[in-house]
């Protein structure tokens, strides 16, 4: 796409302009619970682990049952935590609010070059079987999202940052049921 492209789409953003701070930290370590402290330290947040037992939709994040997690995704309305094994250590990368006195290295987005649109995905299961989300499509599907209301569809929300008109960053934010705001 040339500049002049990117231009005229950064112009009819001009409305959906990122008016928050925002920053993306990223790294490597040999422990991610260090990071996973160090960025949702009240233990807040969802979590999404993938590992050689499976896929995992938590409220808090326990990792003593899955030693070999392979991906890891933290995420709430303050930022998302994404980790992913590298051999023996583990990459990272933060997308949200700046976390404090922060040692590091770090992308500032400036506010001025970059949009924000926020949308709401659907995910699957629509039905309701002994307390979890079902999937008919897909028998094999053990949906057990963290949420109350299990009788509603769920969605996830999600904030899209884009510059020149390209999509640069995608940050989950929350879990949601059908009707929440």
């Amino acid at each position: 796409m040339n500049d002049e492209v990117a231009d005229i789409i950064d112009e009819l953003l001009a409305d959906s302009q990122v008016s928050e701070d925002i920053v993306v930290y990223h790294g490597v370590t040999q422990e991610p619970k260090d990071i996973i402290k160090e960025f949702f330290p009240s233990n807040s947040g969802l979590c999404i682990c993938e590992g050689l037992n499976g896929i995992r939709f938590e409220k808090q994040q326990d990792f003593s049952s899955d030693d070999m997690m392979i991906r890891l995704k933290v995420f709430d309305e303050d930022g998302d935590l994404e980790i992913w094994r590298i051999d023996e250590n583990f990459g990272w990368r933060f997308i949200g609010k700046p976390k404090g006195n922060q040692k590091h290295e770090q992308l500032e987005l400036d506010k001025d070059h970059w949009f924000v649109r926020e949308i709401k995905v659907n995910l699957w299961g629509s039905e309701s079987r002994d307390g979890q989300r079902f999937e008919s499509r897909m028998a094999a599907a053990n949906l057990r999202y963290p949420i109350d209301d299990t009788s509603k569809p769920v969605n996830l929300r999600i904030r899209e940052y884009s510059r020149k008109g390209t999509l640069q960053f995608v940050r989950y934010v929350s879990l949601e049921t059908e009707g929440d705001k």
